[in-house]
């Protein structure tokens, strides 16, 4: 009797009639008729149940079908508009971000100054030429018995301390040849830079970068007087003498691969964003080229020089056409064409794709002709029609956005 007054009170609230029922067992059932503006409330809400896919027909919860939970899983079209706000930040530079910035490094370097493309070239010299002198020190000063006894501990210390110099030339400044034959070759493709101002930076650069580091191991290797003494000297000058006996297409080949880690090594700096990240990420590839023994143009501008001056049993002339030559068309091939061209099309390729796709939908289009009265659909005419133009949309959308989500993913597309 007490649920049955309540029932009753709620429903002279509501304004709805009642009506009770009384069955053997002595209590009354109450059945409360529901209002106009509950019929509508309740009408809302089952329109609203069915925009979202909630299947109420089996006395639980179903969101299309597939059992979830209505009040769990919101529906597909609802994520994808809610994943729109997010922002989802990265600790690192996405690799297609790096991509576009080598195109804006080509064109400055493109238009630099001739007086400071020559000092910068310079400078980059004179960096690798000190990250040189440090690991002559260093590995040089291992007694030589136990260096013939254990060759890889040079090799160990090498890798260790020779990637001080290309950091120094990375973060400070610096026109390096090696870096400069996978920027440009990048801005070459991009349409960003012409092919006279590609070979201009290039041979500028490589001359300075010769002037750079065969000074600097001049002035401060050789005329410091750091290696006459064993075993320093015996090291340098059998390094100059392996590196000029080496035949020409195992100098070729080295040079190929060690340019193309020293291009990454660039391109995994630039992706970092702080100054620790930077250096970790770039220390790695140099130190996998300089403990293989893989040749570097610019850095055997040191080596071998400073070998030379130190009285190496070689010649300057054999050295240039025999081994720099070679090197420099290896380091060419192996950071320019390898590692920029997987740089530039692992990324642009997407782009490419949409213009295909552009195209070819642009030279179809339903366009209404008459014909004995009627009107026939045609596929002639240049100008695409709104749903071809929003599949066009569609593809463009979808090539950046599997070109961003392969680049968050590290994947090689």
């Amino acid at each position: 009797q007490m649920e049955a007054s309540h029932h009753s009170a709620v429903a002279e609230t509501h304004g709805a009639p009642m009506q009770t029922s009384t069955h053997g067992s002595g209590l009354e059932q109450v059945v409360v008729e529901p209002s106009a503006a509950d019929k509508s409330h309740a009408s809302g809400i089952s329109s609203l149940l069915h925009q979202l896919g909630v299947d109420k027909s089996h006395g639980t919860d179903k969101l299309d079908g597939s059992g979830g939970s209505a009040s769990n899983k919101p529906p597909k079209e609802v994520v994808v508009k809610e994943m729109d706000r997010f922002n989802i930040s990265a600790e690192i530079n996405p690799m297609i971000e790096v991509e576009k910035q080598q195109e804006k490094l080509s064109i400055m370097k493109a238009h630099l100054p001739f007086v400071r493309l020559v000092f910068l070239g310079i400078l980059a010299g004179w960096w690798l030429g000190l990250g040189v002198l440090l690991v002559c020190v260093m590995s040089g000063g291992i007694p030589v018995d136990i260096r013939a006894a254990w060759p890889m501990l040079p090799k160990i210390v090498t890798g260790f301390l020779f990637p001080v110099g290309i950091s120094l030339i990375t973060l400070i400044g610096g026109e390096l040849f090696t870096g400069n034959s996978m920027c440009m070759l990048i801005g070459l493709w991009a349409g960003r830079v012409t092919l006279f101002e590609l070979l201009y930076n290039w041979i500028i650069v490589l001359i300075t970068n010769f002037v750079g580091a065969t000074s600097t191991v001049y002035f401060f290797g050789y005329l410091t007087e750091l290696f006459w003494a064993e075993p320093w000297h015996s090291y340098i000058v059998g390094i100059a003498v392996s590196k000029i006996a080496l035949k020409p297409g195992v100098a070729f080949l080295r040079a190929i691969a060690a340019n193309a880690l020293v291009c990454s090594c660039i391109l995994l700096g630039q992706s970092a964003r702080d100054m620790i990240g930077k250096l970790a990420a770039m220390w790695f590839p140099i130190m996998m080229f300089a403990c293989t023994g893989f040749e570097h143009s610019i850095a055997n501008m040191a080596f071998v020089p400073l070998g030379l001056f130190y009285g190496a049993d070689a010649d300057w002339r054999n050295w240039l056409y025999q081994n720099l030559l070679l090197v420099i068309v290896g380091n060419t091939i192996g950071g320019g064409f390898i590692i920029g061209g997987a740089e530039y099309f692992l990324f642009d390729w997407t782009r490419l794709l949409a213009n295909v796709q552009e195209q070819q939908t642009a030279l179809i289009r339903p366009a209404v002709t008459t014909v004995a009265g009627e009107e026939t659909a045609s596929t002639v005419g240049r100008v695409p029609s709104s749903a071809a133009q929003d599949k066009v949309r569609s593809s463009r959308e979808m090539a950046r956005v599997s070109a961003t989500l392969g680049m968050a993913g590290g994947s090689a597309l």
